[in-house]
């Protein structure tokens, strides 16, 4: 094919294209085909030459009514290969910011959070420990482990009722507690349980 190609006048077969010849199209394919793979390969943007190539091709199909056979072909072949390696490229540079932005602010938010729930861990610990050991037994595991009243009142050995005490004197003291922190803290802190 490529030596048909240089035995054949390049305007005739630019001319066939023009009228929708797809067999002048094929032999330019053929041809120009490995010579944008190099030119692309020399611009270092052969990571996206598959697609550019046949994508050029598509385009030189698309506008072949519009191909001026006084101007330089290659030039015009080669522009359209260049822009549409470097707009690849240009989409590829924004996605990897962008993803790159959002990991960033993923892990920054991780540190605020983390370190607003050691904040919270701390004064959970704290107004747990303002309660007496039986009422912070029977709150903990009411809930932190879900257990049923009468699951924790078998478990303790004392009467369901007790255990219902022992959950009403927990909820006063922290809502005692609880009068001194803000409203986001405290939704904070009950969203736990």
């Amino acid at each position: 094919m490529h030596n048909t190609l240089k035995n054949i006048d390049k305007i005739d077969l630019i001319k066939r294209v023009k009228t929708s010849d797809q067999r002048a199209f094929q032999i330019l394919y053929n041809y120009y085909f490995s010579k944008i793979y190099a030119f692309l390969n020399s611009l270092n943007l052969s990571t996206y030459a598959d697609d550019v190539v046949q994508e050029t091709f598509v385009i030189l199909w698309n506008k072949r009514e519009d191909l001026d056979v006084e101007k330089s072909f290659e030039s015009y072949l080669f522009t359209i290969a260049k822009n549409l390696a470097l707009k690849s490229l240009r989409k590829q540079i924004v996605y990897q910011l962008e993803e790159s932005t959002e990991a960033l602010e993923y892990k920054s938010s991780l540190v605020e959070n983390d370190a607003f729930s050691e904040d919270l861990e701390k004064t959970y610990t704290t107004i747990l420990s303002k309660l007496p050991e039986r009422v912070k037994n029977v709150f903990e595991l009411k809930r932190m482990y879900g257990w049923s009243t009468d699951q924790i009142a078998e478990h303790l050995h004392i009467a369901p009722k007790t255990v219902e005490n022992h959950m009403n004197r927990a909820l006063t003291i922290l809502k005692k507690e609880m009068n001194s922190m803000s409203l986001l803290t405290i939704l904070l802190f009950f969203k736990q349980f």
